[in-house]
This record gives structure tokens, C-alpha cells and sequence, in this order.
């Protein structure tokens, strides 16, 4: 066999393993929460529609670890000024799954993906939780999201996962 068909034949192998490597999904707990209870007051920084939250502590979009759980609150609208997310009961309307990428620098083979995950995107899986608030109505959803990692790792976050992230500013009921 030549070197350049056992090189495609190795190739074509772990192109196949690597599409039949699923994330794993979040716990079905985490999907049948009924509600967020936020206990304090969050705020936004001037300017955002979110407040972020990752081990209990609310921080801006460049401060957060993309390789920790983490999770945001989303208000409708951008404000010029701080914004604050009230303590109070939101209920959850629904429950979806996103992904998100990071493109990592690095050289493809004809777009092919390595098995191990090689050059391919940092990949995370994001639960969406779509909220309805009659207190406030502007609260959006509640988005969280696992640790980045490589698509065959890369997980949704679990109960705990996203209870450590909220700290003592909210919980899932």
C-alpha cells in the first residue's frame, strides 16, 4: 500500500471516530428546572445587557474563564447607564441547547478534523433558559455554559456546575 493511501485510509479513520464522539448532555434535572430564583440584586455594567456570573462573582465579558462554567443574565435592552437585575421569581418558558466555538489558529488537511480534536474550534454546549418575569419584563433568559474544550469534551453544564457559577445571586428551582 503506498504511503499517501495509507495516509488518507488514516485519515478518512479519524475523521469517522471523530464524528461518532458526542458531547455529553447536561443532566435531565438541569432541563426540567421550572424556574430562577434570583435572590439579590445584579448588576449590569453601562453599556451591556448582560451580567455574568462564574464562581458566585459578577464580572464583565472580558473577565470571565471561557475554560470554567459560567453563566449571564440578558436583559432586552442595552442602556447607557448600569442596569439592575431584581431580586424576584422568574419563571422558565423553555430550554435549548446552543453551541459555541473559539477558532483556534492552526492548519487544516482539506478541512479534514484530527480525532483528537487537532486544530479543531474549542467547542462548548450553552443551556438557554428562556425566562418571563412579570416584575420584569425585560429579563430575557439565563444562559449557561460548560467549560470550552475540544467538540468530543465539550460538555452542557450540570445542576452543580451551574449552581456554583450563580453563587448566592440566583438558583434553579
Amino acid at each position: 500500500m503506498s504511503a499517501i493511501r495509507l495516509v488518507a485510509v488514516t485519515l478518512a479513520s479519524a475523521v469517522q471516530l471523530n464524528a461518532c464522539a458526542a458531547p455529553p448532555s447536561s443532566e435531565p434535572q438541569v432541563r426540567q428546572a421550572k424556574a430562577l430564583q434570583i435572590h439579590k440584586g445584579i448588576e449590569t455594567k453601562a453599556g451591556w445587557a448582560r451580567a455574568f456570573l462564574q464562581r458566585g462573582v459578577v464580572q464583565g465579558y472580558g473577565d470571565f474563564d471561557r475554560y470554567y462554567p459560567y453563566c449571564y443574565l440578558e436583559l432586552s435592552l442595552v442602556q447607557d447607564q448600569a442596569q439592575t437585575i431584581l431580586a424576584g421569581t422568574a419563571q422558565i418558558r423553555s430550554v435549548s441547547v446552543q453551541f459555541e466555538e473559539v477558532v483556534n489558529a492552526g492548519t487544516r488537511l482539506a478541512g479534514l478534523r484530527w480525532a483528537d480534536g487537532g486544530d479543531v474550534s474549542d467547542q462548548t454546549q450553552m443551556l438557554i433558559f428562556t425566562l418571563e418575569s412579570e416584575r420584569q419584563p425585560e429579563l430575557r433568559r439565563l444562559v449557561c455554559g460548560g467549560a470550552f474544550d475540544v467538540p468530543s469534551r465539550a460538555a452542557a453544564p450540570s445542576w452543580n456546575d451551574i449552581a456554583v457559577a450563580l453563587g448566592d445571586y440566583a438558583s434553579l428551582r
